[in-house]
């Protein structure tokens, strides 16, 4: 089956939105912008691959080498966030070589920028909060998120064991997610019958690096296995936190809705108003989240505009905002990142029962 939008119709007030985002982009000032991206990613990867080396060479303090760990694991997010997704959108850098080396970041933090890709162009942006369409938000039968799945007796507790399954978050993507994908044939709006042997052959390549690197490389320097274990546990967990509390509360908080299909292939909303309404912002205003998170505190403005650099997002925001308050729709902006979090708690609660 494949879904369709509603049939789009030429709005007015939209074509001016578009008319007024081209022009942001196509001022060169705005766009020296973007050198901000590269910098700030540069500088997380420098300080990704430093702490990397203070970990194999730092004393055998359990404090020391687990501080770092969690140092490591929250790093995670700039350089996936700025470079491997910015790449993927080919918006990291205005040249194509670059954007292709950026890509292969997901390779130094043990995936697959090939399975990552079709996850989140061709399922996640094509299908945004469509259940059974939408690969990034399909969860496990413990998490219920809307009145149309079943309901069990554990969901009554799942506002209290939702933190610890977002702890497990990057070690299910490593360990049995990636995995899984090698079989999938459907990603959104593209089937492959075949993936290629050497994206497998590199998927795998990274996971061994990711072990080494983690793993084999400080238990050969010296230190102690059970310190190490410990430690390859708390980088993910600290990884997995970090990385899923921004994700998961910018599409489903308590007023982002979720489309179900059932046997329809006609989708209720044009894609423009379908993007509003499963998408929400956070802490618009604050640089130091903005250049963080790479955007995605601006996720409104980037699945509407996805191949437009972040560094743009908070000149973007507030005529999208204007857009939707001329045409009567909802425009999701939480104050700040604990707002953002409540409100997806608030969902889990709601639908516990």
């Amino acid at each position: 089956m494949k879904l369709e939008f509603k049939e789009k119709i030429k709005e007015e007030s939209f074509q001016q939105l578009q008319k007024s985002v081209s022009n942001i982009c196509l001022n060169k000032n705005q766009r020296k912008i973007n050198y901000s991206a590269i910098f700030i990613g540069g500088m997380a990867l420098v300080a990704f691959l430093s702490g990397l080396f203070l970990l194999w060479y730092a004393s055998t303090s359990p404090l020391i080498y687990l501080s770092i760990i969690v140092f490591l694991g929250i790093i995670n997010v700039p350089l996936i966030l700025i470079i491997g997704h910015g790449s993927i959108h080919k918006n990291f850098s205005n040249l194509k070589r670059i954007n292709k080396l950026g890509e292969n970041i997901f390779y130094l933090l043990g995936t697959s920028p090939y399975f990552w890709k079709l996850r989140h162009l061709n399922a996640h942006h094509h299908y945004t909060n469509i259940r059974k369409w939408d690969l990034d938000i399909e969860q496990s039968k413990l998490i219920r998120l809307c009145a149309s799945q079943e309901c069990y007796n554990i969901h009554k507790y799942q506002t209290y064991y939702m933190p610890f399954l977002f702890m497990m978050y990057t070690l299910n993507w490593f360990f049995f997610r990636d995995l899984l994908d090698i079989n999938k044939k459907k990603f959104g709006n593209r089937i492959i019958e075949n993936h290629p042997s050497v994206k497998i052959f590199w998927l795998f390549f990274s996971k061994l690096w990711h072990i080494s690197i983690l793993i084999i490389i400080p238990i050969t320097l010296g230190h102690s296995v059970s310190i190490v274990i410990l430690g390859f546990f708390i980088y993910h967990f600290s990884a997995s936190l970090t990385t899923t509390l921004v994700l998961v509360s910018t599409h489903i908080g308590e007023d982002h809705e979720l489309v179900e299909t059932g046997e329809q292939s006609k989708l209720p909303y044009t894609w423009i108003e379908h993007q509003i309404r499963t998408s929400g912002s956070f802490s618009i205003n604050s640089k130091v989240i903005l250049h963080f998170f790479g955007g995605f505190n601006h996720h409104l403005a980037h699945h509407l505009f996805p191949n437009i650099p972040y560094t743009l997002y908070p000149q973007i925001s507030p005529i999208i905002k204007e857009y939707c308050i001329q045409n009567n729709l909802p425009f999701v902006c939480y104050p700040n990142f604990s707002a953002c979090v409540k409100s997806h708690f608030k969902r889990l609660a709601v639908y516990s029962k």
